[in-house]
């Protein structure tokens, strides 16, 4: 699933989870949202802070107790790593936060820690009301409660759907090769047809055909 708030550049995306995808993957995601962020080379500072937040829901801290992990930019003296304030006004932020274990890090903010526990509850469709205070959360229990899908079904809606469009997408691609293999029979075997006779036979465009008589 996809939004995007183009005003507010507000950009969410939610993907079934990968075990392969590691934290230098989302940090050029947020490095290439913060380059887009400057319209040419000749006014190359930053205009405003970029913040992502990546959500883990079902893997723990690499810390472990540690359930939000910031990478950011500053400017350090090499020798005592002291921040050189002033350098970088617009203080990008990466935000990796785990919500598999919400009472594992008791050290974090509460309004952290309840965000946090809101979203595990959701998943896992155990949800009491009495454990939180935010009225922005609240709101979303209630938004929720009306739609009436479960994480699970939403989770097979995606899972069925992706694999839909790799079935597609697989034979799309067979189709393809068995297109390019008559092409390619027709010009080895057939000398006397011009390119768009083949053309129409196929359908591929001229110039495709005209591609292959020179491999």
């Amino acid at each position: 699933m996809f939004a995007e708030d183009e005003d507010n550049r507000i950009v969410v995306e939610a993907q079934q989870a990968n075990y392969t995808q590691n934290f230098e993957r989302f940090y050029y995601y947020h490095q290439v949202a913060t380059v887009e962020t400057i319209k040419s080379s000749r006014d190359d500072s930053f205009p405003k802070t970029v913040y992502t937040l990546v959500f883990f829901t079902d893997r723990h801290s690499p810390a472990l107790g540690k359930n939000i992990l910031v990478h950011d930019a500053e400017m350090k003296y090499l020798v005592d790593g002291k921040v050189i304030k002033g350098i970088f006004p617009y203080k990008h932020r990466l935000f990796f936060i785990f919500v598999k274990d919400p009472e594992g890090d008791t050290l974090i903010p509460k309004a952290c820690q309840e965000w946090i526990k809101a979203i595990h509850e959701t998943l896992h469709e155990s949800v009491c009301l009495d454990d939180f205070d935010k009225p922005e959360i609240l709101t979303l229990f209630k938004r929720i409660e009306k739609d009436k899908l479960s994480p699970e079904t939403r989770a097979k809606m995606m899972l069925e759907y992706n694999q839909q469009d790799a079935i597609e997408t697989a034979v799309n691609n067979a189709v393809n090769e068995k297109v390019l293999e008559l092409a390619k029979s027709l010009i080895t075997h057939n000398s006397e047809l011009t390119d768009s006779c083949i053309s129409d036979v196929t359908k591929l465009p001229i110039q495709k055909i005209q591609a292959l008589r020179e491999e």
